[in-house]
């Protein structure tokens, strides 16, 4: 007898790290034979699998789940919506015939559930299992009390089943000019008002980098107010630096396939968990450099977060020693290990208790 799982959470697109992570995963664990899975998406989309279906509004759904309880024997929630994680701890506690587990990514939620109260803080201890990006996110679980044995790290990345990459930059590329990708599927804030991504960072140290560069902002979607954000950043360059930086806004093909196109990559967030993106650019040969905000890749070339002379810095110097780090890339562990298996595994084991 198979185990049956259902995914809740979102889809792409938007493509963002935590949609790619779930659909892609949710496309790994079909392959397998000992589980049955199906996927509930937050987010109407034209999607065409059978196995995944949109079901309107979450909270409606989840009251007719705390009368009838679920059919499945684990619940994976993928999103960040602290009322659809209470609703579904409501559940458990009703009918307590199903496993229930939650993915983190971002460092960020930490400190949104040290922001509830003791009770909404609570729910997080009636979880099976906390699936968590990184070992920061999992110690700051434990510094809420989280059962140690109930909280695992398990690095998000997949690379895609279909791994043929389409050019899309060609038309950019000229001759001794390196493109630099920057990769955010719309531009954050944190409560503080703060520049989530960096992109301020970004734009204030492409004054500083060489000039022989293209710069490509990959931004699928922004609100009015990000627009602002965006063009009042833009605006402080002069003309020849806006030239030379190009902004794409597309919602249908992923990220990595631009940055297999780009000579490097670029994320200069103040907070991360485990980037699906940057690893997809150490994969994908594409020398990558990051904000030293959190635990790395050792095979990233960092900066100081939020230091806009240091990411010049450390761009120039890729570029004057390009050739060198490019060939550190060749054939990385991360990329020939199957983080699926290490979700499979746990599913089975939960799926035993």
């Amino acid at each position: 007898m198979s185990l049956n799982i259902k995914f809740i959470g979102k889809i792409p697109p938007p493509i963002g790290g935590v949609t790619i992570h779930t659909y892609r995963l949710f496309q790994w664990l079909k392959k397998y034979k000992k589980i049955s899975i199906n996927l509930t998406a937050l987010n109407d989309t034209e999607n065409d699998d059978r196995d995944v279906k949109y079901i309107g509004n979450i909270y409606l759904w989840l009251v007719k789940k705390v009368l009838f309880s679920f059919q499945e024997d684990i619940i994976h929630y993928h999103g960040s919506d602290y009322r659809g994680l209470l609703l579904l701890v409501l559940v458990k506690k009703l009918h307590n015939d199903f496993k229930l587990v939650w993915s983190i990514q971002g460092e960020h939620i930490v400190p949104m559930i040290q922001s509830k109260n003791k009770f909404m803080q609570s729910i997080i201890y009636d979880l099976d299992t906390i699936i968590v990006a990184n070992k920061y996110i999992q110690e700051g679980l434990y510094s809420l009390g989280v059962d140690k044995k109930n909280v695992v790290v398990i690095s998000p990345f997949l690379m895609p089943l279909d791994n043929n990459p389409k050019q899309l930059l060609a038309k950019y590329k000229k001759k001794e000019r390196k493109i630099l990708i920057f990769n955010a599927y719309r531009l954050e804030f944190n409560k503080k008002g703060e520049d989530i991504y960096g992109f301020a960072t970004l734009i204030k140290s492409f004054k500083y980098i060489n000039v022989n560069t293209t710069l490509v902002l990959l931004i699928p979607q922004m609100n009015q107010l990000e627009k602002k954000y965006y063009h009042d950043c833009i605006n402080e360059l002069n003309e020849d630096y806006k030239q030379r930086i190009i902004l794409i806004q597309d919602e249908k093909n992923q990220g990595w396939e631009y940055i297999n196109e780009a000579d490097i990559f670029i994320r200069p967030t103040i907070t991360d968990g485990d980037s699906i993106s940057v690893k997809e650019a150490l994969c994908c040969e594409v020398p990558t450099i990051v904000s030293d905000c959190t635990y790395r890749p050792e095979e990233t070339i960092k900066f100081k977060t939020g230091d806009y002379h240091s990411l010049a810095h450390a761009v120039n110097d890729l570029i004057n020693n390009y050739i060198v780090e490019k060939h550190k890339l060749l054939n990385l562990d991360l990329c020939n290990k199957s983080n699926g298996n290490d979700f499979l595994n746990l599913y089975l084991k939960i799926g035993k208790n």
